[in-house]
């Protein structure tokens, strides 16, 4: 009976050594490269030369070219959780730190990829637009064929736009609108064309808006006040005729709507003043 028992403990010792190799084994990182192979093993570091990996159960370590990397497959960063915990306690500068190192880490992909995003927003947070920028750069100059690119470049204009960088701020979202991927072109249309209102180049903004207002007319209120800043294009470039036109389009196609009622404190005035 005890020699029975023994081995049941010894059964079980061994039973949860396996589980533990097990467990190791899962927890390696993963690199799925777009062929469809898997390779496992630790990752190092992330460049522009791609990812430095040691092989699982060996001690060479691989460049894995940045262009043949699909996905990476990871267990949550320490250095991602910590900057995490770190950033809801308001820490922006501990925060930013730990998720530089993930960075350095993981690149542009997984963790890596979302804590670009987080880094920036800190050092917004911080006060360091400059900063913020120089991350947005990094990661678009890096990482070119990364799934947020455009979410990225977003987040950019903006910054810019906020910062007094309106050509810049053109130029990043004129980036989104050439690219294939359509989910934030018509945020993009808007963003360009307020940046050209911004900085006085009345013709140029009012192009982009009136193709809201035409390719998107049915999104609702984005269209409707793409219109009606298009009839406010009109009156900065001496157009009053086109800009009376364009007010009382919009108080006939969007009636009861909130720029239906600046369209009409428009007409008034313009009626007025023509008067």
């Amino acid at each position: 009976m005890t020699a029975c028992h023994g081995k049941r403990i010894i059964s079980a010792a061994v039973l949860i050594c396996l589980m533990f190799s097990c467990a190791i084994s899962f927890a390696l990182d993963e690199i799925k490269l777009k062929n469809g192979n898997v390779i496992k093993g630790s990752i190092m570091k992330t460049g522009k030369s791609g990812i430095s990996f040691e092989l699982a159960g060996e001690k060479a370590v691989i460049t894995v070219p940045l262009g043949n990397v699909d996905r990476l497959n990871i267990e949550t960063p320490v250095s991602f959780r910590l900057a995490e915990n770190s950033y809801f306690a308001n820490s922006y500068d501990q925060a930013y730190e730990n998720y530089m190192k993930t960075i350095d880490r993981y690149g542009g992909f997984s963790y890596g990829e979302d804590a670009f995003f987080k880094a920036a927003d800190c050092q917004i947070k911080l006060g360091n637009a400059g900063k913020a920028i120089e991350l947005y750069n990094m990661y678009l100059g890096d990482y070119p064929g990364a799934k947020s690119v455009n979410r990225a470049r977003m987040k950019l204009a903006v910054i810019l736009a906020k910062d007094g960088d309106y050509d810049g701020a053109v130029k990043a979202y004129d980036a989104v609108i050439r690219s294939r991927d359509e989910a934030q072109r018509l945020d993009a249309y808007y963003g360009s064309a307020e940046a050209y209102f911004s900085k006085g180049a009345y013709e140029q903004a009012l192009v982009n808006y009136l193709k809201i207002a035409v390719l998107y007319y049915d999104k609702g209120k984005i269209a409707s006040e793409a219109k009606f800043k298009s009839g406010e294009c009109y009156e900065k470039l001496g157009e009053r005729k086109m800009a009376l036109v364009t007010y009382k389009e919009i108080v006939e196609e969007y009636p009861k709507s909130e720029v239906a009622v600046k369209s009409e404190a428009k007409i008034k005035e313009l009626e007025k003043n023509g008067k």
